[in-house]
C-alpha cells in the first residue's frame, strides 16, 4: 500500500493528477479492506493534494477534512501540521481567507510545538 501512495505522490509531483488519483484510489480501497486508518490518513492527503493541484477545491477540501479527523484520532502533531498546511492552501485557493488564516495559525502552532519538543529533547540529552 505504501508503494501505491508513493507512486501517487510521484505522479502528483509530475502534475499528472489523474494517474496520481488512480493510485490513491487503489490504495484507499486496500486501506478500507484492511481496516487501516493509519494508511487511510496518507491516502487522503495524497488525494487532497491531487484535487487541489487540479483545481477541484471542493473535493480537495472533503478529502483533507476527512483526513484531519482521522489524523486527530490516530496520528501525531507532525501529520496534523501537514494537514493544517494543506487546508490553508485549499481555503486560500477557494478565496476563503478567514479559514485559510485559521489553518495557517494552526499549522504554525503545531510547527512551534514540534520545534519546542525537539529543543527540549536536545537540552535533556546534554
Amino acid at each position: 500500500m505504501i508503494s501505491l501512495i508513493n507512486i501517487g505522490d510521484a505522479y502528483n509531483g509530475k502534475n499528472d493528477f489523474q494517474t496520481a488519483l488512480s493510485y490513491f484510489n487503489k490504495a484507499h480501497q486496500l486501506a478500507n479492506e484492511l481496516g487501516s486508518s493509519h494508511d487511510e490518513v496518507y491516502v487522503l492527503r495524497g488525494k487532497a493534494e491531487s484535487y487541489l493541484k487540479a483545481g477541484e477545491f471542493e473535493k480537495a477540501l472533503d478529502n483533507a477534512l476527512s483526513r484531519m479527523e482521522l489524523a486527530k484520532a490516530y496520528e501525531g502533531k507532525y501529520v496534523l501540521k501537514e494537514y493544517a498546511a494543506i487546508l490553508d492552501r485549499i481555503y486560500a485557493a477557494m478565496g476563503n481567507f478567514e479559514m485559510a488564516h485559521h489553518f495557517l495559525t494552526l499549522h504554525t502552532a503545531y510547527n512551534d510545538s514540534l520545534h519546542n519538543e525537539r529543543a527540549a529533547d536536545r537540552i535533556a540529552q546534554e
